[in-house]
């Protein structure tokens, strides 16, 4: 990580607006890190500012903004690259790149994106720790990588998920997610184009229009409820659960590879 000329430090002060917070004396629209162990919860909105590169790294310790009143930053570069309890940011972001370890473990949300107001980010990459993906929240380009984890809500869009490793529970609208290794859970979500090339894609309730099984597995023995899917084109890999007790009466299973595993009383149409 770079080191930055400016540098906003809160310690007993978590106020952006507060000169005294800032190493020049004044909050401004250049690149900027973020020290000190105070949580950031005034001066929260800075929608009518815009910043370059914004870093809250391994020298900050705090909470930033809350659920319901999220830290409001625009910005063409963020990294969330530390240890720390929650964070809630909303608004604009080109890139956003989150390596962010909350003290209770992955398991706990460390990084809250577009909870409150409409927030776009061009690209959003989790390497490490939990992630989320709020209502209002759009990513254009979403990865998973490394031993990240990401939920999202209701009400998010993604244009196209890349998850290259760790995992993902979507109930997002998204248009092609693509899976090359880690796990999925299709949770709600409603995608027009899946394509699984590795990993474990578990088609638990929503809709998909066409999957692609390339390799890897698709999962739909976890279906709770009916599950509608217009097409799976099936070249490699494994299918599970295809039976028609968990997919809608319309679903088209076409078998385009060889040496396929499906269970005896599966109805496939040879292509």
């Amino acid at each position: 990580m770079a080191t930055y000329a400016e540098t906003a430090t809160f310690e007993g002060d978590g106020d952006f607006d507060d000169n005294a917070n800032w190493k020049s004396g004044s909050p401004n629209s250049g690149a900027f890190d973020v020290t000190g162990s105070s949580d950031l919860d005034q001066g929260l909105d800075q929608s009518a500012n815009t910043y370059t590169t914004v870093a809250f790294t391994d020298g900050y310790s705090g909470t930033i903004g809350s659920s319901g009143t999220p830290f409001q930053l625009v910005a063409t570069t963020l990294y969330m690259n530390y240890v720390g309890p929650e964070a809630y940011i909303d608004e604009n972001i080109t890139n956003v790149f989150v390596h962010m370890l909350h003290p209770n473990g992955t398991n706990t949300n460390a990084f809250v994106y577009g909870g409150v107001n409409a927030s776009t980010a061009g690209v959003f990459v989790v390497t490490a720790g939990h992630a989320k993906l709020g209502a209002n929240a759009t990513a254009t380009v979403l990865e998973v990588n490394g031993a990240g984890m990401v939920t999202t809500d209701s009400g998010s869009t993604i244009t196209t998920g890349a998850i290259v490793s760790g995992k993902l529970v979507n109930k997002s609208t998204t248009t092609t997610m693509n899976v090359g290794g880690g796990t999925v859970f299709h949770d709600l979500a409603t995608t027009t184009t899946v394509n699984i090339y590795g990993g474990r894609y578990i088609l638990r309730k929503g809709t998909a229009t066409t999957i692609n099984l390339r390799g890897g597995v698709l999962d739909m023995e976890q279906g709770s409820s009916e599950i509608d899917v217009d097409t799976i084109n099936w070249y490699g890999g494994e299918l599970l659960g295809e039976e028609t007790r968990n997919l809608t009466d319309s679903a088209s299973i076409i078998v385009r590879g060889r040496g396929l595993r499906y269970r005896q009383g599966t109805t496939v149409t040879l292509s």
